[in-house]
């Protein structure tokens, strides 16, 4: 099985950027991609896509575990139109994540 890396900036500053790793076996087999935020703690995964549990599903990492809404299954596409639906979405949504994470991290300080 052949890997692909690849990384690029969502922002000028570079502290917002997607991670996408895709695995071939005559052709597309799996991906995962990932928007990073650089904190002061460093590189914070807040949104995931990849099919981990065993389907394809987007995962809201800066929500609590076990809430709702923290994992989405992805819809019966196939595998490359679903990598390009992950990484259109995040393109268009990080500054959403973004604003989402921060207001999380607000109403969960002791």
């Amino acid at each position: 099985m052949k890997e692909e890396y690849s990384e690029y900036p969502l922002d000028f500053e570079g502290l917002h950027f997607v991670r996408i790793i895709a695995r071939y076996e005559k052709g597309l087999a799996d991906f995962v991609v990932i928007y990073f935020a650089i904190e002061r703690n460093g590189r914070m995964p807040l949104v995931t896509y990849d099919s981990s549990h065993g389907f394809f599903h987007k995962d809201l990492r800066y929500l609590p575990r076990g809430s709702i809404g923290r994992k989405m299954k992805l819809p019966d596409f196939s595998v490359k139109d679903l990598l390009a639906f992950a990484i259109e979405d995040v393109h268009r949504n990080w500054q959403k994540y973004y604003s989402e994470y921060r207001h999380e991290k607000e109403a969960t300080k002791p």
